[in-house]
């Protein structure tokens, strides 16, 4: 069964790494993306996902805001932002969610799709 996965970010070149590291780990991986937070707002309306991965910093909505919209909570949630863990830790995020700094290591990212 195919994983689903949603990259958010309101860079293209972000995007598209991301995309290409997680086409990296499989083939069996759809990915979807959003640029903007209401847009994975209303992508999340309609659809669950197994992996979100999402940054912070978003032009018209805090990325953590989107976190409250996920109704599955069987999702992984990943941040993967160029603030640091402690500017991560300020806001108040549910323990479950993953942190992951940009720029990106492999490792870390290998660590999303391992079970």
């Amino acid at each position: 069964m195919n994983k689903k996965v949603l990259v958010i970010d309101d860079e293209e070149i972000n995007r598209t790494l991301l995309k290409m590291l997680i086409k990296r780990t499989s083939n069996e991986i759809e990915v979807y993306e959003a640029k903007t937070g209401q847009e994975a707002i209303d992508i999340l309306k309609n659809q669950n996902f197994d992996i979100i991965l999402i940054d912070v910093l978003l032009p018209d909505i805090n990325g953590l805001e989107i976190i409250k919209h996920i109704k599955n909570k069987n999702t992984r949630i990943v941040i993967v932002s160029a603030l640091s863990k402690e500017e991560i830790e300020k806001f108040s995020i549910p323990s479950e969610v993953l942190y992951i700094p940009k720029p990106i290591e492999i490792e870390n990212f290998n660590k999303i799709f391992e079970e």
